[in-house]
């Protein structure tokens, strides 16, 4: 993730950052299902979307404890 998204991810609201995390939690399985089915050409990408996940949930955790 570039600087300038995760300046982005930060100005997002809770609820925004909720519905980011849903889908990235899809675009994760998908990636993690044409990997194993052998249609993935960069086998790192989910692990890459794997860190944004982190990164966006750990975003909603600092915005929950901010109140």
């Amino acid at each position: 993730m570039k600087k300038k998204e995760l300046k982005d991810l930060h100005l997002k609201t809770k609820e925004e950052l909720q519905g980011l995390m849903k889908k990235a939690q899809e675009e994760l399985l998908k990636s993690k299902m044409d990997k194993q089915a052998g249609k993935l050409k960069n086998i790192h990408l989910p692990a890459r979307k794997r860190h944004n996940l982190a990164i966006i949930k750990t975003l909603i955790k600092e915005k929950g404890l901010s109140l």
